[in-house]
This record gives C-alpha cells, sequence and structure tokens, in this order.
C-alpha cells in the first residue's frame, strides 16, 4: 500500500488497500481513518481532486463509515 501525499489544509496523505477495499486517510493533526467498501475511483478522485479536503467531506465522510486508528507518534 503506497501513501500519496495531497495538497490540502485538512489531509496530510491517503493510500488504498485494493485486496480490502479500504481507504486510509491521514489527517495534518496526526489522526488516522480507515473506510471499508471504498471502491479505488473513490480514491483516485480523492487524490485527484482539486481540493481534497472538500471531497473528503462531501464524498467521503459523509457516505462511508469509518474507524479511527491512534495518531502516529513522531520519532
Amino acid at each position: 500500500m503506497e501513501w500519496i501525499k495531497l495538497n490540502s489544509k485538512l489531509i496530510s496523505e491517503a493510500a488504498y488497500d485494493e485486496a480490502d477495499l479500504a481507504l486510509h486517510v491521514r489527517f495534518h493533526n496526526g489522526s488516522e481513518k480507515v473506510f471499508s467498501s471504498v471502491f479505488k475511483h473513490t480514491f483516485e478522485n480523492l487524490i485527484s481532486a482539486e481540493s481534497p479536503g472538500f471531497f473528503y467531506a462531501t464524498y467521503i465522510s459523509e457516505h462511508y463509515s469509518g474507524n479511527s486508528k491512534a495518531p502516529r507518534r513522531s520519532r
């Protein structure tokens, strides 16, 4: 699974796990959410959106249930 950095004030990076149909989203505050049953075209639209934060708020957070993961710790 490859993480893609996004040009967004909200989202730091995103990744897609094709085997599990899981969209992983990391935010600038260090938190991460994993969304299940997401088709690849949704991930592709997110990473190519003019405003990934708007796309996320409009098409992902409102339509998919996500599980929060613990924030990553800086090393």
